[in-house]
């Protein structure tokens, strides 16, 4: 064995091995949230697909020389092989790459054939993003949003809460239809009717309270610096 003799003789589990291998430190929401653990067991995993490929390498070697070989392999070198490129970046480059949370500033198709089409939806929709691509990525670079970027985004939130709360009340309106025609056809009684319509307001009103609610949500959340 090689490396820092203090931990030579130390066992690794799952979340030491990422913490060590600096997936933790690169998984999870941006500062001040705390790092999250890769799930489901990913350092383990790793591990043992490199355990499996150095048996294989070894199996092979000592068939054709009839030498046996000794594996040695510790987990957060397996984490820290997979996070070559972002290495390279670092020492290379003095890039420190931040955590990010579920953002992603590369988009991979399924069918690589949509991406063209892709690509244009993305162009033609109010995000305001100006997507690339190289025929099999589409590279969607996400900019700091300034105070008026932020503003313009408050705007579209509030039209998806209004086209929300337009088809809350295109429901109520055709219930409310809906119970016309079954006291027209004697299938309701006018008592019954009263409650169902109280009902079905009230429905109507905790729904768009709650559109309402979320609404406030996401706008302080967009105006938060």
């Amino acid at each position: 064995h090689t490396g820092e003799p203090s931990y030579l003789g130390r066992g690794s589990y799952d979340m030491i091995g990422q913490a060590f291998g600096g997936s933790l430190y690169q998984t999870g929401s941006p500062d001040p949230e705390p790092p999250m653990r890769a799930a489901p067991w990913t350092a383990d995993y790793i591990t043992a697909l490199f355990c499996l490929s150095s048996c294989l390498a070894a199996y092979v070697h000592a068939k054709e020389t009839g030498v046996g070989q000794v594996i040695d392999l510790a987990q957060f070198e397996a984490i820290h092989s997979v996070l070559a490129g972002t290495m390279v970046e670092y020492f290379q480059l003095g890039v420190v790459r931040e955590r990010s949370g579920n953002k992603s500033p590369a988009i991979q198709p399924y069918d690589v054939s949509q991406i063209k089409a892709i690509e244009k939806a993305i162009q033609e929709s109010d995000l305001g993003l100006t997507p690339s691509n190289d025929g099999k990525l589409i590279r969607l670079p996400i900019p700091a949003l300034t105070e008026e970027r932020r503003k313009e985004l408050v705007k579209v939130v509030r039209r998806y809460a209004e086209e929300g709360k337009v088809a809350i009340r295109n429901v109520r309106r055709d219930v409310m239809k809906h119970l016309e025609e079954l006291v027209r056809d004697g299938d309701v009684g006018d008592d019954e009717e009263r409650r169902a319509e109280a009902q079905v307001q009230k429905l109507t009103d905790d729904h768009v309270k709650k559109l309402d609610d979320l609404l406030k949500h996401k706008e302080a959340e967009i105006m938060e610096v």
